[in-house]
């Protein structure tokens, strides 16, 4: 809601040439502060809840649970390596035996 009416008031004031001493350029800018500030308030939110999720794991000492939850918002997602047509990792782990077999 707030991004449409940013985009609405910015449209607006593009269309009559991006006056600086206007009412549309107030409304402009109003409307674009409004929504970031909406967007800074949504991710300060989930970095608060982000760090409560942790304590609430650390707290119940349940370790699995703590590494799940910091694996899900700090760890990249694995890639499969793709080594000759396979992606098996004891595939590619013998492939590699095998090159350096023979070197």
């Amino acid at each position: 809601m707030l991004k449409d009416a940013a985009i609405q008031s910015f449209n607006i004031w593009k269309s009559i040439g991006k006056p600086h001493s206007r009412l549309e350029f107030a409304n402009m800018r109003r409307d674009k502060l409004r929504y970031k500030l909406l967007i800074r308030e949504k991710e300060r939110c989930n970095a608060n809840y982000f760090s409560g999720s942790l304590n609430d794991v650390l707290n119940t000492k349940d370790i699995d649970s703590f590494w799940r939850t910091w694996r899900s918002k700090f760890s990249n997602k694995r890639v499969p390596s793709v080594i000759d047509g396979h992606c098996n990792d004891s595939d590619n782990s013998d492939r590699f035996a095998e090159v350096f077999k023979g070197t």
